[in-house]
């Protein structure tokens, strides 16, 4: 892959440092979001044939599928994931390389896979459990194997990809509108990117009477989130402003983008690179959602042009301190290489939040005590959160789906006055009981459903935190 030596030896280094890095902060406590706990319950549910777990229908399929593995084989399904995302992660920062060697070459893309591999967010999203790194991984391998001539997997992989998570479905315009006089080539990308994607709606076919229920369904309940379009709102403008501080190299792609502008009609590499970053960024612009996770869509080809540009600034150092090439470049390398990962590291520790309190962490971990398990082994499992479902290995059903409101809060009010042999995780801080601010009627329904549960069952625990009551509520038979 790299037949210079020295250059070789200064990959090696690069992943190296990555692997340490990563490896190190495996083992620190790690905080899993809302969404991870959901596809830790997708996978049990796919792989216990729905006796444990539990179901989204707009979440895409790939993550789950390969998440539950591990899980099947009876291995701890946190730690395996956080393995496999180390993995992605690592093909991810290869990907990165090759993308960017046969944009600028070697020295270009070891700057690029050390603006990659330390960016905060990525290190950050490591241990988090999404989608977005397995579908950041399956996009660049697609653009890679599109620049290599390869249009048909390439395709596969960016279907691959936009089923892992779904807004990465941006790639198969991306890549048709960057190849647009070469009908032939990019057919057979379309084809291959059709091939799974057709799979995935005649699945939604068969389960939903509808192949396109999912989609329309995710698009909705992201409109409506309460959580990203209202508590935690950003401008439309965020990522722009974040990027810099992600990782303080990735501005230097300014001095590749100019130039790969003046070669965007001539360049077929150039067209895509620069298509992967304007296309998402005008997407994520008009989304009133916005998380800086999604940066995912674009910051691998944002490093590539990084990598080129920093490769610019070390030529013109060069030149400019009269200093032997080969040498210098050492030098450089490795300085680039420290700022990269000192930026990235610091970030990172600033995203990162910190762990539960105990008694929060016992809450949701409540039925991973196999005794406990057993003792409600027979009773139907409701939660406001997905939490519960990472430490238990029962079928849980969730009150928020698909988001919560005066409807819902109503209707499981009903339900619990009638029920038997009920368990309730009721959690008012996780997000899964957030009223629409447009429903006026959903705080007094959600306020009638606590004193449903307050009067109807018996509560196991109960306690504030942060202002929000949590409460296990059970009933047995009447």
């Amino acid at each position: 892959m790299i037949k210079d030596k020295r250059l070789r030896a200064c990959f090696f280094v690069l992943l190296g440092l990555f692997m340490v890095v990563r490896l190190f902060l495996l083992f620190r406590p790690h905080v899993l979001y809302w969404d991870a706990a959901v596809y830790i319950g997708m996978a049990k549910h796919i792989y216990s044939a729905g006796s444990a777990g539990l179901w989204e229908p707009i979440r895409p399929l790939v993550w789950p599928l390969i998440l539950g593995i591990p899980w099947y084989l009876g291995l701890d399904i946190v730690l395996s994931g956080h393995l496999m995302q180390v993995m992605f992660s690592f093909g991810l920062v290869l990907l990165t390389f090759l993308l960017a060697k046969e944009y600028g070459g070697e020295k270009s893309a070891l700057f690029a896979s050390s603006v990659m591999a330390f960016s905060g967010f990525f290190i950050f999203l490591n241990y988090r459990l999404l989608t977005e790194i397995p579908a950041a991984f399956f996009a660049v391998l697609a653009v890679y194997l599109y620049i290599k001539k390869k249009p048909f997997l390439s395709g596969f992989a960016a279907g691959i990809s936009f089923l892992t998570k779904f807004p990465f479905g941006i790639f198969l315009p991306v890549v048709v509108l960057a190849d647009l006089r070469q009908v032939k080539r990019w057919t057979r990308y379309a084809v291959g990117f059709a091939i799974p994607s057709s799979a995935y709606l005649l699945l939604n076919t068969v389960l939903y009477s509808d192949p396109l229920a999912p989609l329309l369904e995710a698009a909705r309940v992201i409109r409506i989130n309460v959580g990203c379009n209202i508590t935690f709102a950003q401008p439309w403008y965020m990522y722009l402003q974040r990027i810099p501080f992600d990782n303080w190299l990735f501005p230097l792609s300014l001095l590749a983008i100019v130039p790969s502008a003046g070669n965007f009609r001539s360049n077929l590499i150039d067209r895509v690179l620069i298509l992967s970053i304007v296309l998402p960024l005008l997407y994520l612009f008009q989304l009133s959602c916005r998380d800086f996770r999604f940066a995912m869509l674009f910051l691998p080809f944002l490093a590539v042009l990084a990598g080129k540009g920093i490769h610019s600034l070390f030529i013109y150092l060069s030149r400019k301190l009269s200093m032997p090439h080969s040498r210098f470049f050492i030098i450089f390398f490795f300085a680039v290489l420290f700022l990269s990962a000192f930026s990235g590291i610091s970030s990172y520790s600033a995203e990162e939040p910190p762990p539960w309190p105990q008694r929060v962490s016992d809450y949701y971990s409540f039925l991973s005590n196999p005794d406990v398990a057993g003792k409600y082994s027979s009773f139907n499992i409701f939660s406001s959160t997905p939490w519960p479902v990472v430490y238990s290995n029962a079928p849980v059903d969730i009150l928020y789906y698909p988001n919560f409101d005066s409807e819902i809060a109503s209707r499981y009010a009903s339900e619990f006055r009638n029920s038997s042999k009920a368990l309730v995780f009721y959690d008012e801080c996780g997000g899964g009981l957030e009223c629409p601010p447009s429903d006026v009627l959903c705080p007094s329904q959600k306020e009638l459903l606590f004193d449903v549960l307050n009067s109807s069952f018996s509560k196991i625990v109960f306690f504030s935190h942060d202002g929000c009551r949590y409460a296990l509520f059970a009933r047995h038979d009447k």
